[in-house]
């Protein structure tokens, strides 16, 4: 998943690994594992992405787009 935010900042979270890689406004790249303490601005971000996804769960209702449709398939 990746936000961009108004000022700049770019937060890419990798869903298989758990990394997330935070570009901050002046363009400097910063990579973080599991174990790594966040520094506060990132941790400001990170926050509000539950609400982003809350929001484009809702947008999924109105809008029928193959890009918010889930493209997984559980086979038994």
């Amino acid at each position: 998943m990746q936000v961009h935010h108004d000022d700049g900042s770019v937060v890419t979270i990798y869903s298989t690994s758990g990394e997330v890689k935070f570009q901050r406004p002046e363009g400097q790249i910063l990579q973080y594992g599991e174990k790594d303490v966040l520094p506060d601005d990132l941790k400001i971000k990170l926050v509000q992405i539950p609400r982003i996804v809350q929001y484009l769960m809702q947008t999924e209702k109105k809008i029928k787009s193959p890009v918010l449709v889930p493209r997984t398939r559980v086979v038994r």
